[in-house]
């Protein structure tokens, strides 16, 4: 009886140490202003996924990606797309943030070739050979509904 107590006590211990990795980032610049507070350009480039997310759907049927998240925070691939030949890649998106704080980069060669802004837009990038475009979500307790359809 000891060892069953003890070792819930100890889980306890330990899944309350972790707690503080699952929280969402506090949105601290106000409900009007939507740039990242805390998350950085080198967060977007290092290529590293780590976020938490409530209430979430992805999917991906052939070129067009819909994401739709009631909180989200932390950095995020959301699409990575490899070109072998030269190319021109059109990407038009309707990006609609209901809250916290988010930025979308689009990423060729390591570096942010554009964002994509709130609302819907289209941007046209002409991207070399033998290169990956890289679409990459970083937020803030963000709530967003977002669809990118690539051609």
């Amino acid at each position: 009886m000891k060892k069953i107590i003890s070792t819930i006590l100890v889980a306890i211990l330990v899944l309350s140490l972790c707690s503080c990795n699952f929280g969402h980032i506090e949105d601290t610049n106000g409900e009007n202003d939507h740039t990242l507070c805390s998350l950085t350009e080198e967060d977007l480039l290092s290529g590293s996924n780590s976020f938490v997310q409530n209430v979430a759907t992805k999917n991906r049927v052939g070129n067009k990606i819909t994401y739709k998240v009631n909180k989200f925070s932390g950095v995020n691939t959301i699409a990575n797309e490899y070109f072998s030949n030269e190319a021109e890649l059109t990407i038009d998106t309707c990006f609609v943030l209901s809250q916290g704080n988010a930025r979308i980069a689009v990423i060729v060669n390591g570096e942010i070739s554009c964002d994509i802004p709130e609302g819907e837009s289209t941007a046209t990038i002409a991207v070399p050979a033998d290169t990956s475009v890289v679409i990459r979500l970083a937020g803030e307790s963000a709530g967003f509904d977002l669809s990118i359809e690539l051609n």
